[in-house]
Protein backbone atom coordinates (compact mmCIF):
# COMPACT_ATOMS: atom_id res chain seq x y z
CA UNK A 1 0.00 0.00 0.00
CA UNK A 2 0.75 3.57 -1.02
CA UNK A 3 1.94 5.68 1.71
CA UNK A 4 -1.00 8.71 2.41
CA UNK A 5 -3.37 6.06 0.76
CA UNK A 6 -6.16 5.05 2.28
CA UNK A 7 -8.14 1.80 1.32
CA UNK A 8 -11.60 1.40 2.79
CA UNK A 9 -13.87 -1.71 1.97
CA UNK A 10 -17.47 -1.24 2.83
CA UNK A 11 -19.87 -3.97 1.91
CA UNK A 12 -23.22 -3.81 -0.23
CA UNK A 13 -25.35 -4.73 2.67
CA UNK A 14 -23.51 -1.37 4.43
CA UNK A 15 -25.70 0.32 2.14
CA UNK A 16 -28.77 -1.13 1.91
CA UNK A 17 -28.36 -0.92 6.01
CA UNK A 18 -28.08 2.20 5.57
CA UNK A 19 -31.10 2.90 3.24
CA UNK A 20 -33.58 1.05 5.38
CA UNK A 21 -32.12 3.24 8.49
CA UNK A 22 -33.38 6.47 6.21
CA UNK A 23 -36.39 4.72 5.08
CA UNK A 24 -37.02 4.96 8.29
CA UNK A 25 -36.23 7.94 9.17
CA UNK A 26 -38.27 8.70 6.18
CA UNK A 27 -41.28 7.76 7.16
CA UNK A 28 -41.03 9.24 11.15
CA UNK A 29 -40.70 13.04 9.53
CA UNK A 30 -43.72 12.19 7.38
CA UNK A 31 -45.61 10.90 10.29
CA UNK A 32 -44.61 14.14 12.15
CA UNK A 33 -45.12 16.85 9.37
CA UNK A 34 -48.76 15.08 9.09
CA UNK A 35 -49.33 15.36 12.79
CA UNK A 36 -48.00 18.98 12.54
CA UNK A 37 -50.50 19.43 9.45
CA UNK A 38 -53.32 18.14 11.29
CA UNK A 39 -52.38 20.17 14.23
CA UNK A 40 -52.86 23.37 12.15
CA UNK A 41 -56.26 22.16 10.80
CA UNK A 42 -57.61 21.88 14.47
CA UNK A 43 -55.76 24.40 15.85
CA UNK A 44 -58.94 26.60 16.27
CA UNK A 45 -60.59 23.97 18.69
CA UNK A 46 -57.88 24.68 21.16
CA UNK A 47 -57.01 28.72 20.37
CA UNK A 48 -59.73 30.64 18.52
CA UNK A 49 -58.72 32.35 15.76
CA UNK A 50 -59.10 36.27 17.80
CA UNK A 51 -56.32 35.16 20.23
CA UNK A 52 -53.31 36.89 19.77
CA UNK A 53 -51.55 34.12 19.85
CA UNK A 54 -53.54 31.98 17.16
CA UNK A 55 -50.84 33.38 14.61
CA UNK A 56 -48.03 32.86 16.56
CA UNK A 57 -49.23 29.35 16.90
CA UNK A 58 -49.49 29.13 13.13
CA UNK A 59 -46.18 30.59 12.22
CA UNK A 60 -44.27 27.99 14.26
CA UNK A 61 -46.30 24.92 12.99
CA UNK A 62 -45.47 26.29 9.33
CA UNK A 63 -41.69 26.60 10.95
CA UNK A 64 -41.64 23.40 11.91
CA UNK A 65 -43.56 22.05 9.11
CA UNK A 66 -40.81 23.68 6.44
CA UNK A 67 -37.89 22.52 8.94
CA UNK A 68 -39.55 18.89 8.75
CA UNK A 69 -39.60 19.23 4.64
CA UNK A 70 -35.91 20.09 3.65
CA UNK A 71 -34.98 17.04 6.64
CA UNK A 72 -37.05 14.79 4.48
CA UNK A 73 -35.89 16.26 1.28
CA UNK A 74 -31.96 15.79 2.61
CA UNK A 75 -33.12 12.32 3.72
CA UNK A 76 -34.40 11.54 -0.01
CA UNK A 77 -30.99 12.68 -1.58
CA UNK A 78 -29.24 10.73 0.92
CA UNK A 79 -31.16 7.86 -0.49
CA UNK A 80 -30.60 8.57 -3.76
CA UNK A 81 -27.00 8.83 -3.82
CA UNK A 82 -26.76 5.61 -1.33
CA UNK A 83 -29.11 3.83 -4.01
CA UNK A 84 -26.69 4.83 -6.87
CA UNK A 85 -23.97 3.47 -5.30
CA UNK A 86 -25.94 0.16 -4.76
CA UNK A 87 -26.81 -0.92 -8.34
CA UNK A 88 -23.04 0.69 -9.60
CA UNK A 89 -22.00 -1.98 -7.06
CA UNK A 90 -24.30 -4.59 -8.87
CA UNK A 91 -23.49 -3.45 -12.23
CA UNK A 92 -19.73 -3.50 -11.33
CA UNK A 93 -20.52 -7.46 -9.99
CA UNK A 94 -22.71 -7.83 -12.99
CA UNK A 95 -19.60 -6.80 -15.23
CA UNK A 96 -17.01 -8.56 -13.63
CA UNK A 97 -18.86 -11.77 -13.68
CA UNK A 98 -19.03 -11.27 -17.41
CA UNK A 99 -15.28 -10.56 -17.90
CA UNK A 100 -14.80 -13.45 -16.13
CA UNK A 101 -16.73 -16.13 -18.18
CA UNK A 102 -15.34 -13.99 -21.53
CA UNK A 103 -11.75 -14.94 -20.44
CA UNK A 104 -12.59 -18.28 -19.52
CA UNK A 105 -14.08 -18.87 -23.11
CA UNK A 106 -11.41 -17.27 -24.91
CA UNK A 107 -8.85 -19.74 -22.15
CA UNK A 108 -11.12 -22.99 -23.53
CA UNK A 109 -10.75 -21.86 -26.88
CA UNK A 110 -6.87 -21.18 -27.12
CA UNK A 111 -6.51 -24.56 -25.51
CA UNK A 112 -8.61 -26.54 -27.53
CA UNK A 113 -6.54 -24.23 -30.64
CA UNK A 114 -3.40 -25.06 -29.29
CA UNK A 115 -4.86 -29.26 -28.53
CA UNK A 116 -5.77 -29.50 -32.53
CA UNK A 117 -2.33 -27.19 -33.97
CA UNK A 118 -0.40 -29.44 -31.69
CA UNK A 119 -2.07 -32.81 -33.04
CA UNK A 120 -1.52 -31.51 -36.54
CA UNK A 121 2.40 -30.98 -35.80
Amino acid sequence: MAVGSLNLKVGKKDFVDRIEKINAKMTYLQDVINRYKNAKANLDQFVEEGDSSYQAWIERIDTNIETCGKAYASLQESKASLQTTVDQMEGMSAQIQQTVSSATEAAKSAVSASLKVAAIL
